[in-house]
Formats: C-alpha cells, structure tokens, sequence
C-alpha cells in the first residue's frame, strides 16, 4: 500500500491526537473561567480518573472513566447550579476507591505498587488540596489549584512514561490540559486586581453562577472574556457602569456577596 506525501506528513500529528484535544479541551475551559479557584473540580477530576482506572484494574477503562467523571460534573451543574461540584467528583472518588479495596480484597491479589494504594494517596493529596482551595483566600485557592494541576501533570509525565495505569493517550492528554490549565491560571490571578476577587474562594463559585443567572444573556460571558484577555495580553478590563449595575433589579455582583460568606 502506498503512502502519500500528505499521509507521511500527517502521521506524527495522528499520533499525538491527544495534544491536539488537550489544546483544545483547555482553550474551552479557561474562557469558562472566571477565577482559577472555581476549577478545582478538574482538579478532584484529575485524580479520580487515574484512582478510577487503577480500581477497575484495566488501562482500557481509563477513558470510561473519564467520561463517567465529566458526565457527574455537567450533572452537578446542571441539577443544582449552586452545588459545588467538587463534592460530587470527590463522591465518585470514593464510591471507586471502595470498590477498588473490595475488588482486591475479594481476588486476593497483592497490591501493585503503582496501583491503588499509590492512587489512593495520590487521590488524598490532590483532593486535600481541591478541598483547601474553596475555603480559603480566593487568590491563595487558586494558586492552589493551580499548583495542583501542575502537580498532577508530573504525575501525568510519569505514567506517560512507565505506560501503567492509564493508557498513554489519557496521560499525554491530560498532561496537557493540566499544564495550560495551570499557566493560565496563575497569569489570569497574577494580573487581575486582588480586590476584584471574593474573600473566601468557595464564593466564587456562587457568586459567579448568581450572575449569570441574573445578568442579560451575553452580558457576563463578554466580561469573562475580557477578564481572560486582560490577564494574557495585558489590556484593561472596563470596571462594572451603573448602566450594568441598574440592568437588572437581581443583578449582584461577586464583590457584593463576598462578605456574606
């Protein structure tokens, strides 16, 4: 079978389709972002896909895996949108953590060194942190998350490395959603005013949702969109006019609920 020039240029590219959808996975996440604290539900995430994967015992769940976890996070959006779905993604965390021990327990298998036990750890400390970053300073929690996230991409490095656990794909893939994910929180922090965040990071998250829910649709997201741009390209963000502020009589905006909390 004969290959053409435009195949053979083509084949790395195919071969690393996981970067490409890593790239793009991330561009969609950080103009959804309004402060690096709110995802620390990619964070929980990160960690119990791999946890996920070691309990099923097959590198081959790995990907299941990671859809049933984004489909709990949509859900728990969606349900309740002022539920921290954090909670929801640590709850699975545990459901396969438990499952996992059982697993091991009934077969009889020793434990495998890069397996559940260091998974289970691994969860601990990814989702401490996760944890730690919605109660804390909002500007501390995302740099939390942020440096979690970087974390985590060792951890990706790592099993990309040694292929154990996870398939390759989902390491090289979320190695780079995480690194992205985690430069562009700590630019978007860095660079934005600290008085335009909540004081605490859980109210960001409320915060953000309560807005959206009130603001004329466009509104916000052309806000987001401006946040995100002033903390890459440096330009300036146009503070709040009373014509927004008088928009709507629901409308409140995150500095104003900030204190409640």
């Amino acid at each position: 079978m004969m290959t053409t020039p435009t195949t053979s240029r083509l084949g790395p590219v195919l071969r690393h389709w996981p970067v490409l959808v890593g790239v793009g996975v991330a561009a969609l996440v950080i103009l959804d972002m309004t402060a690096g604290v709110e995802l620390a539900k990619l964070l929980a995430a990160s960690a119990v896909v791999y946890l996920g994967a070691s309990a099923l015992g097959k590198q081959s769940a790995t990907w299941p895996v990671f859809f049933v976890t984004l489909a709990v996070i949509l859900a728990a959006d969606i349900i309740d949108e002022d539920f921290e779905a954090t909670w929801a993604v640590l709850g699975l965390g545990v459901l396969l953590g438990g499952y996992g021990l059982v697993r091991r327990l009934r077969e009889g298998t020793r434990p495998d060194p890069a397996g559940l036990p260091s998974q289970s750890l691994a969860m601990l400390v990814f989702g401490a942190a996760a944890t730690l970053a919605l109660f804390v300073n909002a500007t501390v929690g995302s740099f939390l998350v942020a440096l979690g996230l970087l974390g985590h991409a060792a951890w990706d490095v790592y099993h990309y490395r040694t292929n154990k656990v996870v398939s390759r794909s989902l390491a090289e893939f979320c190695l780079i959603l995480d690194t992205t994910v985690a430069v562009a929180i700590i630019l978007l922090t860095l660079l934005r005013p600290s008085d335009s965040l909540p004081d605490r990071g859980f109210a960001t998250t409320l915060a953000t949702k309560q807005l959206l829910r009130s603001s004329p649709p466009g509104d916000f997201r052309e806000r987001r969109q401006e946040a995100v741009s002033s903390a890459i390209f440096g330009r300036a963000v146009p503070a709040p006019t009373s014509q927004d502020m008088s928009t709507s009589s629901a409308t409140v905006w995150p500095e104003r609920i900030a204190p409640s909390m």
